[in-house]
């Protein structure tokens, strides 16, 4: 994703098409169902196969979506909105997570 404007609702899209539905999906999970206690009570085959039908779902989401340039033209601004919020959440995560691993804040006494 390093290569894709991720506030862009149209580079999202082809890019969720191309292949970027299961990294999406994935970050997804590994953020949010990996701190969620009952994911983890759950059987094996549904933690495997919930994140593959997921990203099908995504994927084919995003197609239909892109052939529907009128409405992607009107949610865009929206659509920018929201990922800057998203990606100023998951920023303040990575950093607060490589904060608390390097031990910060902590008092050794």
């Amino acid at each position: 994703m390093n290569d894709v404007n991720a506030i862009d609702l149209k580079a999202v899209l082809e890019w969720l098409v191309a292949g970027g539905a299961p990294i999406a999906v994935m970050y997804a999970v590994s953020l949010l169902a990996e701190n969620w206690a009952k994911w983890h009570a759950l059987p094996k085959f549904v933690k495997f196969l919930a994140p593959m039908l997921l990203s099908a779902g995504l994927a084919i989401g995003a197609q239909v979506l892109t052939g529907y340039a009128d409405v992607v033209a009107e949610i865009a601004p929206w659509f920018k909105v929201v990922m800057v919020s998203v990606l100023a959440y998951v920023g303040s995560q990575k950093a607060y997570m490589s904060t608390k691993a390097s031990g910060y804040g902590t008092h050794n006494s």
